[in-house]
């Protein structure tokens, strides 16, 4: 179990009202879903230290807060496995390794699955869609995400905690330093 710290200082959905409408919501979830996943895959992409702001890619811990949680449930057919990272730090760098090391392509699919709720300065965000390695179809996955403002940073959400749940008969996520 580990700590992780981040903010989302780009993320879009940085409007001041407070109050959702239906359509509000689910437009959130077309931007912020797209955006979260997008990012990600850049790092892929740029294969550099996560630490570092390189390329497109703004991927870091900022985007997280500083006690973030992030839980992945592995669930296959010869497993179920639950692993735990926590603070900004870790959880950044566990997406990172995800990606980067693992070849972990979380693809979403924005449909009516993909919802959004809220409660003051907190966002609901749940995402569906298809798990990759490389260009290979290896499962299913369903991440929810806890958003929450930071007036610190110009009222964005950053990431208080996620579980991502990973579905599939085709490949074994270990996480590698």
């Amino acid at each position: 179990q580990r700590r992780v710290r981040a903010s989302s200082t780009t993320s879009p959905g940085n409007s001041p009202s407070p109050l959702y409408t239906d359509s509000y919501g689910q437009k959130f979830v077309q931007q912020w879903v797209p955006w979260f996943y997008d990012l990600l895959k850049q790092c892929g992409r740029n294969m550099v230290t996560p630490s570092q702001p390189h390329g497109m890619s703004d991927w870091g811990e900022h985007h997280f807060w500083p006690d973030a949680v992030l839980t992945i449930h592995v669930a296959t057919h010869n497993e179920n496995r639950e692993e735990e990272y926590k603070g900004a730090q870790d959880v950044s760098t566990r997406f990172f390794s995800l990606v980067v090391r693992e070849s972990i392509y979380l693809n979403p699919i924005l449909d009516h699955n993909s919802t959004s709720t809220r409660e003051g300065d907190k966002v609901t965000v749940v995402a569906n869609g298809t798990v990759n390695r490389l260009s290979h179809f290896v499962g299913r996955f369903r991440q929810v995400f806890c958003l929450e403002r930071d007036p610190s940073y110009k009222n964005n959400y950053r990431i208080r905690c996620t579980s991502l749940k990973l579905c599939n008969t085709d490949f074994h996520v270990h996480y590698q330093t």
